[in-house]
């Protein structure tokens, strides 16, 4: 049984246009955009093979199959890189209680579609993913005590067997 909800796979485009609508960070701009624009945006900035690449997805990840690809999340809030959010959560939620005037989400947003999805890899450890893009969306998610997230997710191929 698959462990991702409503995983589709999805074409590069799709995951292209949303790395540079949520690198942009206003929707504007980004509409303002033309498909050249965008292409040579996405190539100025994400320059990890990984994105180039046609592994990707799209499905709604338990948030305990999460684990941080950083130490640090904007110098605020500080957790390990490695272990997951979930066995790492009590001390993190401490340091969140203090900042919820500015970096708590409604919880609406979640069920309504209005914050994008997450990036996450695929990481060494079969099975747990990296988020590389969305950590404040995480850490609201688990917030508000909800279940999954929904993510863009890079899938290592495992090479068919000869």
């Amino acid at each position: 049984m698959d462990i991702i909800r409503s995983k589709r796979k999805i074409d590069l485009t799709e995951l292209r246009n949303h790395l540079v609508k949520t690198s942009v960070k206003d929707d504007p701009v980004f509409n303002a955009m033309t498909n050249k624009e965008r292409h040579q945006y996405f190539q100025e900035n994400f320059a990890d093979p990984e994105y180039r690449s046609d592994n990707w997805y799209r499905g709604m990840v338990p948030l305990t199959l999460l684990i941080s690809n950083n130490t640090e999340f904007r110098e605020e809030i500080f957790f390990d890189k490695g272990p997951t959010y979930v066995s790492q959560w009590p001390a993190i939620k401490a340091q969140f209680e203090e900042l919820l005037d500015r970096w708590v989400l409604a919880k609406e947003g979640f069920s309504s579609g209005i914050y994008s999805p997450i990036v996450a890899r695929e990481d060494n450890r079969k099975g747990l993913f990296r988020v590389w893009d969305g950590q404040r969306r995480t850490l609201n998610a688990f917030w508000h005590e909800l279940p999954s997230i929904d993510a863009y997710i890079f899938i290592e191929q495992v090479p068919s067997a000869i």
